[in-house]
């Protein structure tokens, strides 16, 4: 079984504001999660948070990936509003594999087991995407409301 570990950071940005802030990940590849979710001002915190996408950037930057119109991003948007909530991104970044070489097919596979396992309530991938490896994703730093690992089994 193959196993990636994606670490994600502490701090999420709101959507609108992705163009502006100087957050270090935006200018990495990576992946993203858009969530819903209310700010508790006086805590400075997010709580409530839904998950509504997951994507990725491997050939871009992650501030590129989310500043580009895409139909799932306004479709998360609108959940997020239709919720009472607004929609804020977490940053997340391969930091290890049991593979050599990190290709293509493989960080796609990541980003569906996050989404599929992980309830992603908007889905660039079917829920019977053709997963091409076993594939264990292990999530380190603030990956709430991820699961700490999503599992992937291949098709015979």
């Amino acid at each position: 079984m193959d196993r990636a570990f994606v670490t994600w950071d502490q701090d999420v940005v709101r959507i609108d504001e992705v163009g502006k802030v100087k957050h270090p990940l935006l200018s990495k590849t990576g992946y993203y999660c858009l969530l819903a979710g209310k700010l508790d001002e006086a805590a400075d915190l997010w709580s409530d948070l839904d998950l509504l996408f997951v994507g990725g950037a491997h050939d871009s930057t992650l501030r590129a990936a989310l500043i580009q119109p895409r139909d799932e991003h306004t479709k998360a948007r609108d959940l997020a509003v239709a919720d009472g909530k607004e929609l804020v991104v977490m940053l997340g970044v391969v930091t290890e594999t049991t593979q050599g070489r990190v290709t293509r097919p493989l960080l796609d596979d990541i980003e569906a087991c996050l989404a599929i396992r992980n309830g992603a309530k908007v889905l660039q991938f079917q829920p019977d995407y053709q997963q091409r490896r076993h594939l264990s994703v292990v999530n380190r730093g603030d990956f709430a409301p991820l699961a700490w690992r999503s599992l992937f089994r291949a098709e015979a």
